[in-house]
């Protein structure tokens, strides 16, 4: 007798530069036969309702929550940080709670979660659910990233000078 697919579930930031790749990857993961929970806000999974490569697909389910901002916010990349703190603000206890009764048709056995959103990840841990932090950028942003404690020891960051030109340059000049 063949072992049950894992139940995953995928939790992005919901910006559509994290929420577009962590889907892309939700989709593949269902094709292979995985179940999958696609956890969203209630403002994502508005627009998304309308893929129709999503609705109906075996094995493969939204859930969403509320995100605690007005309806009226832009919830843009400039505003990133309201967006953040507002989810993980709204989120508290909620999300544990969703978590543990994430059980149709079974218990959720994997998580991948948003690089960002780390108070997620740490929930995941508590209730003993493997946790993988996925980041959405492209490699650029990764390079950068792997690069930036190499450039700081080296002194590179921040830019040696830089902040005496700015300070001393008069209005105008």
């Amino acid at each position: 007798m063949a072992a049950p697919p894992p139940h995953v579930l995928l939790f992005p930031l919901p910006l559509v530069g994290h929420v577009s790749p962590t889907l892309k990857l939700a989709k593949v993961l269902s094709l292979r036969g995985l179940l999958v929970i696609f956890l969203t806000t209630e403002h994502v999974h508005r627009r998304l309702c309308g893929d129709d490569g999503l609705n109906g697909r075996p094995g493969f389910f939204f859930r969403s929550i509320l995100d605690g901002l007005p309806a009226d916010h832009p919830r843009s990349a400039g505003r990133f940080f309201e967006v953040l703190f507002s989810l993980q603000a709204q989120l508290g206890e909620n999300y544990r709670d969703l978590l543990a009764s994430l059980h149709e048709p079974r218990p959720v056995t994997y998580a991948i979660e948003d690089m960002f959103l780390p108070f997620v990840a740490e929930v995941g841990e508590e209730l003993g659910i493997p946790v993988i932090a996925f980041g959405t950028s492209g490699p650029c942003g990764f390079w950068t990233d792997f690069c930036i404690p190499e450039l700081i020891e080296s002194g590179e960051i921040p830019f040696p000078g830089a902040l005496s030109k700015v300070r001393h340059r008069r209005p105008g000049g």
